[in-house]
């Protein structure tokens, strides 16, 4: 490397280079870019607005599936509760597991029904929303 030498001599010297700014590509740059960002708002709000709708119908569907298993799975539950709730399984229960025994002929009392004396005196059902 070779030491600085002195330009006096010469009649010109290096400066740094310096660029100004062309302050009339400068706005036309931002206003282009404005422009871009302008024109593509419309189609970015529209597939944010489509992925949404995708979500919500993923959503709906997962719903959609998980009602259709707590149906069958309702309906099961039903039919199993009513082959427990049936008399012959509670009396195979009843026999099996509590240790009871079918009572002896001369042990069963038949009751007839009694007709009431006062009908104002039974129970009844009201009406939803009366009284």
């Amino acid at each position: 490397m070779q030491p600085p030498q002195n330009n006096t001599h010469r009649r010109w010297s290096n400066r740094d280079v310096r660029r100004e700014v062309d302050r009339h590509r400068t706005l036309w740059l931002w206003g282009l870019l404005l422009g871009l960002v302008l024109a593509a708002a419309p189609t970015a709000m529209h597939l944010h607005h489509q992925n949404r709708c995708l979500k919500l119908s993923y959503e709906i569907n997962e719903l959609r599936e998980e009602r259709s298993e707590l149906q069958e799975q309702h309906r099961r539950l039903s039919a199993e509760r009513a082959a427990l709730e049936s008399p012959a399984t509670i009396e195979d229960w009843g026999l099996e597991r509590r240790g009871m025994v079918h009572p002896l002929p001369e042990q069963v009392v038949v009751v007839r029904q009694a007709v009431p004396h006062r009908t104002d005196l039974l129970a009844r059902k009201m009406a939803a929303g009366r009284e």
